[in-house]
């Protein structure tokens, strides 16, 4: 049976990221199943031209995409571009595969939030395709605990992706890859406001829909490690496991906890970190506990 181009040029997209990280010391590794494939070319191609045609198509002449690349993944990479006159983020897939709609579709539905990126269309440009979105001029959340942040400055930057969750668990959206690299913290005048990126993982539909979980092992919810999953065992509580890791971190240098001295940090991580998911907060009871 001869391979399809798509998933040629996929097999050497993974191939070229696992050499690069590689060279730098990381081991990799990635494995393309017969899941993924199905997946790719199997029943949904009817809901994935609806979320085209619900979409704004980008023609190549409209749009400039650098050789900048930065950012990366297992399946994508992020270029800066410029469109209508302003810098934009081109995500670039090799495919629009499961990871590409899933992410299109979710940004839509949070677009009208300012804690995620605006959706400015998608691109075919040669054999690949891209997702045309907000370009944010901030640094990962994992960065920025690393510039000694303020007290004040931190907490209202944690009491944003609080509220952030919230509002996207109550329009039905999982997130699915929560961590410390997926949340940007840009400068908004004096203040700091935040962006979840990378929905490529995410999901809002299909319950009996199977899936396989990526990502940092640490911050996949136990329930969810060496098993087959579906939708139904992706839901607001598998990511609450994954903020507990991102609180974990946050709360690593001790400037929240020497501060706000009446929140019971403690009870807060260990519930949401709990192995049994039943048993976690939702993000509306975490955000009570900040007030």
């Amino acid at each position: 049976m001869d391979i399809p181009l798509e998933l040629k040029i996929l097999n050497n997209e993974m191939m070229k990221f696992i050499f690069k990280h590689e060279k730098e010391g990381k081991k990799c590794t990635c494995n393309l199943d017969l899941d993924m494939v199905v997946k790719i070319y199997g029943d949904e191609e009817q809901q994935q031209i609806e979320i085209e045609q619900e979409l704004e198509t980008i023609e190549p002449g409209q749009i400039y995409v650098s050789g900048q690349c930065i950012g990366s993944g297992y399946f994508s990479q992020v270029f800066i571009g410029t469109h209508n006159n302003i810098q934009v983020a081109c995500k670039r897939y090799p495919m629009k595969g499961d990871t590409f709609y899933n992410e299109t579709a979710n940004l839509k539905l949070l677009a009208p939030h300012q804690s995620f990126p605006t959706l400015h269309g998608i691109l075919k440009l040669g054999i690949f395709y891209y997702i045309i979105m907000e370009l944010v001029n901030g640094i990962t959340l994992e960065n920025y605990l690393n510039t000694n942040p303020n007290p004040v400055e931190l907490f209202s930057v944690l009491r944003k992706i609080v509220k952030a969750l919230v509002y996207m668990h109550s329009i039905g959206v999982t997130h699915a890859n929560i961590s410390t690299s997926n949340i940007l913290v840009y400068r908004f005048g004096n203040k700091c406001r935040i962006k979840f990126v990378d929905f490529a993982f995410s999901r809002n539909n299909d319950p009996h829909e199977e899936i396989k979980c990526k990502g940092k092992i640490e911050y996949i919810a136990p329930e969810l490690r060496d098993k087959s999953q579906t939708r139904a065992d992706l839901n607001e509580k598998t990511d609450v496991y994954s903020f507990s890791v991102v609180l974990k971190k946050i709360l690593a240098s001790n400037i929240l906890r020497d501060n706000f001295l009446r929140i019971d940090w403690f009870s807060i991580y260990s519930n949401c970190s709990d192995a049994s998911q039943s048993k976690r907060p939702t993000f509306e009871e975490i955000l009570k506990c900040l007030s």
